[in-house]
């Protein structure tokens, strides 16, 4: 590969970069959303963490931080903390989690999608806190996890938390 080439490609690659750091809150939840759809529709991804009886997929730039017990895990990633939820009693097809967000009065969801594949349900949700922050709430059955964002790289989040969620298996260790 030529020079030219290799700096034209690096040029393109800076210039793509800085055009997604442009993308509106919308912009980034309507991506993050469509990214949740493919990875709740895909395969889940191999697990990579064990925590107790639970295995599951854990980005790279993720960190466990605490187990309580196997229904609780608190994971970070650059300044955001993460908690999971792991209801082992609920089915993949449970909508608790969604039934549940949908009761509380006091959630100002900005943005929402639920997603069915045969035997599963699942949702990701966006919502307004005081002082520019948002909660992600995203689930699968009777796995959901939780942050609290300033906003950036909401689409990203929202993909890596569903790829969380999708890979979560139970053992009976």
């Amino acid at each position: 590969m030529s020079r030219y080439t290799i700096v034209l490609l690096l040029i393109i690659s800076v210039l793509a970069s800085l055009a997604g750091c442009g993308q509106t809150i919308e912009e980034q939840m309507d991506q993050g959303m469509e990214n949740a759809k493919s990875v709740f529709n895909a395969k889940p991804e191999k697990s990579t963490e064990q925590s107790n009886k639970i295995n599951f997929y854990l980005p790279s730039d993720f960190t466990k931080e605490t187990s309580s017990d196997d229904t609780n895990i608190i994971l970070s990633k650059d300044e955001n903390a993460f908690v999971l939820f792991i209801n082992p009693n609920e089915s993949n097809d449970s909508e608790r989690f969604y039934k549940a967000l949908k009761a509380d009065k006091t959630a100002n969801i900005v943005k929402e999608q639920t997603f069915k594949k045969k035997n599963r349900f699942g949702f990701a949700s966006v919502i307004k806190k005081e002082d520019k922050q948002y909660e992600i709430i995203v689930s699968s059955g009777g796995v959901k996890l939780t942050t609290i964002t300033n906003g950036e790289n909401i689409d990203e989040l929202i993909e890596q938390m569903m790829q969380i969620v999708r890979s979560v298996k139970i053992t009976n260790k």
